[in-house]
């Protein structure tokens, strides 16, 4: 007598009699996984993946870390009903905003690994249909390629702009895995916050409430191989990782500042945060793309320079609703006034550039500040006609 879950080419389904198989280093136990897990066994390791845009190159026991390590992070950020969901194995989606390559398929393993279903979006999906797909498989999380991160800024505009939905940020590294906890459902939870340390990990931060952010974690790596040098450069003296990040602590919240070495900019005895402008400068109608940096400067020690890359899309249509008229032209004073309100006055930019087009990029995608700082804010950005400086307003005295 056949069996009622008997398959089409008459081999029986035993799947439902295999024990649960789970564990924060354990993968389904899946023929796809089990493939996967006997080539990572191999000796010597095999390159499974060459990603000639992001420049990865990785092995099959190396895809298999990220994918945990990313699974861990994800499970952290997941609310409770969630994570009910996928225990009792109903169905649930998540969408992964990804190129093909190596990020692309950790992400769409590490979904799978959850026991959920992909919802894969290519990038050069127009913004409207890309929220729409996301809305309509009512997606409890978006996987966003660190590669493609303006279409995800875009996609948290729209989104928010038509639903009640929270974007929660994580913060980790191949080094040492997830460091903070937060999950979608804690109210509590700040906008901007990586969370709260979770737990087995502990971290300090360089100087007190804000500073480096120095980790130490049962998930760390154990050494850079073959380099014990640059594994000392990279701990201290009591064995914490340097992460090479800033982060402030609010109570037992976190926020991720910057790099320690780009994304801080000291101008008139402040410690500035390069991407806190930033993401102000996106919430622009008009802004595209921004890239903060600071700029040496005599009196202040530096100043806080916005290149920016104005929308394609609707600018007219921005430029008319916010100044009015259609065919204006950006200024500094027009970027600092719509910033009041947003940003400390000291945080306000006073140097400024209109890119033509997208900021440029390099292969994997990225904007380097180290380069292209200098190159658009030169030493002798004074003489540059396409750099616009914000000039403190002379006061006058008379003398009674």
């Amino acid at each position: 007598m056949a069996h009622e879950d008997q398959l089409e080419d008459g081999m029986e389904d035993r799947s439902f009699m295999v024990p649960a198989h789970a564990g924060a280093n354990v993968l389904p136990n899946t023929p796809l996984f089990s493939r996967l897990l006997r080539y990572a066994g191999r000796t010597p390791a095999r390159i499974a993946i060459d990603d000639v845009r992001s420049k990865h190159q990785r092995s099959h026991i190396e895809l298999l870390s990220d994918v945990l390590a990313l699974r861990e992070m994800v499970a952290n950020t997941l609310d409770s009903a969630t994570l009910d969901a996928l225990r009792r194995r109903d169905e649930v989606y998540i969408a992964v905003v990804a190129a093909g390559g190596y990020e692309y398929t950790v992400a769409m393993l590490t979904v799978l690994a959850l026991g959920a279903a992909a919802v894969p979006i290519t990038p050069a999906l127009p913004l409207d249909e890309a929220a729409y797909f996301i809305e309509k498989s009512r997606s409890a999380l978006v996987l966003v390629s660190s590669l493609d991160l303006k279409k995800c800024c875009d996609l948290e505009k729209r989104i928010a702009s038509t639903s009640n939905e929270h974007f929660r940020g994580r913060y980790g590294a191949t080094e040492f895995g997830a460091v903070f906890k937060v999950r979608l459902d804690d109210k509590k939870a700040p906008d901007g916050s990586v969370g709260q340390v979770a737990s087995g990990v502990d971290v300090k931060l360089s100087e007190g409430d804000e500073g480096e952010v120095l980790v130490k974690s049962p998930h760390m790596f154990s050494k850079y191989l073959q380099d014990p040098e640059a594994t000392a450069k990279a701990h201290d003296e009591d064995g914490y990782f340097r992460t090479g990040d800033i982060a402030r602590r609010e109570g037992t919240y976190y926020y991720i500042v910057g790099r320690a070495s780009l994304d801080i900019i000291k101008s008139g005895g402040y410690k500035i945060s390069a991407l806190d402008i930033e993401r102000e400068l996106l919430g622009l109608p008009y802004v595209s793309e921004a890239m903060v940096v600071g700029v040496a400067d005599e009196e202040f020690g530096q100043r806080v320079a916005a290149l920016l890359a104005l929308q394609e899309e609707d600018l007219t249509d921005s430029f008319l609703e916010t100044y009015g008229n259609a065919d204006h032209i950006l200024t500094i004073e027009d970027v600092r006034r719509d910033l009041r309100g947003r940003l400390a006055g000291y945080k306000l930019p006073t140097l400024l550039r209109i890119a033509p087009g997208e900021l440029p990029k390099t292969a994997t995608g990225k904007v380097q500040k180290k380069v292209l700082g200098p190159r658009f804010f030169p030493p002798d950005y004074e003489s540059c006609a396409e750099v616009q400086q914000w000039v403190i307003p002379s006061v006058h005295l008379a003398k009674l």
